[in-house]
């Protein structure tokens, strides 16, 4: 079986991630449990699909990102023992629920799936293009100005407030004070 090549955020790549057990979920190990180089969270993409042939029909939540929307008909409904609907209603609540629910999701997916992916391929893009060409310069350009000003500032304030510091020391360390104990009347 071929190793595949996982990307972190910060674009270091891991292949020694064992995943065939999980079904292409990454499995952490004792290198990357915790965190990154960079002291953050380390996180794993799953392998990117790229192109349909590489599509998973079977799995196609990989890596659990949707796990909080699975919502089964024995999460919403319960009934205590001493007082349960007859069978065949309980039944045919189960099949009305889980049949609603899946061609619910169907009928809005065939209408909406192409157009709001379409839609989030694009926000996607404009996000992706403004950090690289924006966000990333814009910061580099603060952190050049801000490490000028701060030595600006450093300088001002040794030119400034060191003589000012030093004189109140000098004033300040020739003060002698002496402490006498007077008797107590009783």
């Amino acid at each position: 079986m071929d190793m595949d090549i996982y990307a972190t955020p910060a674009g270091d790549i891991d292949n020694n991630m064992a995943h065939s057990e999980t079904g292409g979920v990454p499995l952490m190990n004792e290198h990357n449990q915790n965190s990154d180089t960079n002291g953050g969270p380390k996180f794993h993409q799953a392998n990117m699909v790229k192109d349909v042939e590489d599509l998973n029909l079977d799995n196609r939540d990989p890596i659990n990102m949707t796990s909080h929307v699975r919502i089964g008909f024995e999460e919403v409904f319960a009934e205590p023992d001493h007082q349960q609907s007859f069978d065949a209603v309980w039944t045919t609540s189960f099949i009305v629920y889980t049949q609603s629910k899946i061609w619910c999701y169907r009928l809005l997916s065939a209408a909406l799936a192409i157009p709001l992916a379409l839609l989030w391929g694009v926000q996607l893009a404009l996000l992706t293009f403004c950090h690289i060409w924006w966000v990333v310069p814009c910061s580099r350009v603060w952190i050049f100005i801000l490490n000028w000003v701060g030595s600006l500032w450093a300088t001002c304030i040794r030119a400034l407030c060191n003589p000012i510091a030093e004189s109140c020391s000098i004033l300040l360390g020739n003060v002698k004070v002496q402490m006498q104990h007077s008797p107590q009347h009783v």
